[in-house]
């Protein structure tokens, strides 16, 4: 079905059209991009706009723990981390959360931080608990309920606030071009604070860039096919210099076939 022709059981600004899209954007560019305004449309169908789970989402970027782990020193990133799986049928999915653990990546996916376990506090049962989060993660396995016959998946939450401090620049992808080693990942975008730069590539796997886009948007999301692209985001800076409120706000989601071996141990 043509990305850009609504089924006739769904209207053009339903979430299951918006999966439709992305999904058909993955398979033949491996990448896909859905304007936030669109996102939220299909979410307020089921979690109206003034319903307090919208600003419980957004007030989770101010309760973000420093980032312990990285290696240049660094005291710009802060995050936290669950796990969950997500059980697929062809009717539909249960997504539980799993027991809480590290999170691994090898060198050879992260040259920077990679090769340690890395800790990181979870996610409260409230925020996993949050309906406008469970619209954003059914967007997304139904996204790839028709790119992949997985049964199963690992989902892995990574809410990410990375500031510009003072003249310093913002660095969201301090380990520069890399993969992350999962199937699927979608990066959520929640906000963009008085900040310049920031912005997103994707590069195929001879490293030409085959994307360049700034997420600006609340609820703008980037779809990638991990295995068959590389991809980073540009340094930014505050704006103006020295502005004390200066940073990026996304949620990284990442899908992993629980049936393959896990490439990032």
């Amino acid at each position: 079905m043509s990305a850009d022709v609504a089924s006739p059981r769904m209207g053009a600004g339903s979430a299951d059209q918006l999966a439709q899209e992305l999904c058909a954007a993955l398979a033949s560019k491996a990448h896909g991009l859905i304007a936030g305004a669109r996102v939220r449309a299909a979410i307020e169908q089921h979690v109206p706009a003034g319903d307090p789970a919208w600003q419980a989402l957004a007030a989770l970027w101010n309760d973000l723990p420093l980032d312990e782990h990285m290696a240049d020193g660094g005291k710009y990133r802060f995050r936290r981390f669950s796990a969950l799986k997500a059980k697929v049928t062809n009717q539909s999915a249960v997504i539980e959360p799993m027991p809480h653990r590290a999170f691994f990546q090898s060198t050879g996916y992260n040259t920077l931080n990679g090769g340690g376990a890395r800790r990181f506090e979870p996610l409260a049962p409230a925020a996993l608990d949050n309906p406008v989060l469970g619209g954003l993660l059914d967007l997304c396995v139904n996204t790839l309920r028709p790119l992949a016959d997985a049964s199963e998946w690992e989902v892995e939450l990574h809410p990410i606030r990375t500031r510009a401090l003072g003249a310093s620049e913002g660095l969201a992808t301090p380990e520069g071009l890399h993969q992350d080693g999962v199937d699927f990942f979608f990066v959520v975008h929640l906000q963009r604070r008085n900040i310049s730069g920031g912005v997103s590539l994707v590069f195929d796997s001879e490293r030409r860039v085959i994307l360049q886009h700034t997420l600006e948007a609340p609820f703008d999301i980037l779809a990638v096919h991990d295995p068959r692209t590389f991809h980073s985001v540009t340094p930014f800076v505050a704006e103006p210099v020295n502005h004390p409120q200066a940073w990026r706000d996304v949620i990284v989601i990442n899908f992993r076939d629980c049936s393959r071996p896990d490439r990032r141990l």
